[in-house]
């Protein structure tokens, strides 16, 4: 997860209780030990951005999705078992786990889009060591560029870049959901004026039906484009 909020506002990664704890049963070990790493290692890495260390590069931040919201989603593509899907911002890799995981016990694939070739690496590895490297295609550059070059029908897309970009790539990414296809986008706060516009951008496009749930960071915009 990348945003521009407040680097040093409090870690919304603990809002439900962490995944570890209570609600791990039926998943790999492998899978499990990566999901714990990376939420240990996010949580250092905020604590280095709230402390202002020098050198640091918030481009090179984790920013990793809330595992309340990680689950979620995990429970979402079981509903919606979609065959292609879509992810816009990778980072470490934290969603992408999640997300292929997912897309593992559905029989779908996931497309990954990060411009940051350093952090996207990293996600490779991370992949690799939960055992889901053949669930992921990525596709490394600026999204804005790359949701042009990758085809269209997607039946689950997960948007989860700087989200001041998020108006720049609606136009792009609205058009490759499928109909009946749902889209998620995070870091979405309904009070914030950036998000508001976002929503406002969301709700123009014809046969859009959107909704927003106030879990993890600011909130997660919930997106279907209706079927004719």
């Amino acid at each position: 997860m990348v945003t521009t909020k407040d680097p040093a506002a409090p870690r919304a990664i603990h809002d439900g209780g962490s995944l570890l704890d209570s609600e791990n049963r039926g998943f790999e070990p492998e899978f499990l030990k990566v999901v714990e790493r990376l939420e240990r290692e996010d949580i250092a890495d905020r604590e280095l951005r709230a402390r202002g260390e020098e050198g640091y590069n918030p481009e090179e931040g984790y920013w990793a999705l809330a595992p309340a919201t990680a689950r979620l989603l995990h429970v979402l593509i079981q509903t919606v078992v979609p065959s292609r899907m879509l992810e816009v911002g990778v980072s470490h890799g934290y969603s992408t786990v999640w997300l292929a995981h997912a897309a593992r016990l559905t029989g779908g694939h996931l497309t990954a889009l990060e411009y940051n070739p350093r952090v996207l690496e990293i996600a490779r590895q991370n992949l690799a060591e939960a055992g889901l490297t053949d669930q992921v295609d990525f596709v490394l550059g600026d999204a804005r560029e790359t949701l042009t070059t990758i085809g269209d029908e997607y039946d689950f897309m997960f948007l989860d870049c700087w989200d001041r970009l998020y108006p720049e790539i609606l136009p792009k990414a609205v058009p490759l959901l499928r109909p009946g296809g749902l889209m998620t986008t995070d870091n979405v706060d309904v009070d914030e004026p950036g998000s508001i516009e976002f929503r406002r951008l969301l709700s123009a496009y014809a046969g859009i039906e959107t909704t927003n749930v106030p879990i993890g960071t600011g909130g997660l915009e919930i997106t279907t484009r209706r079927q004719d």
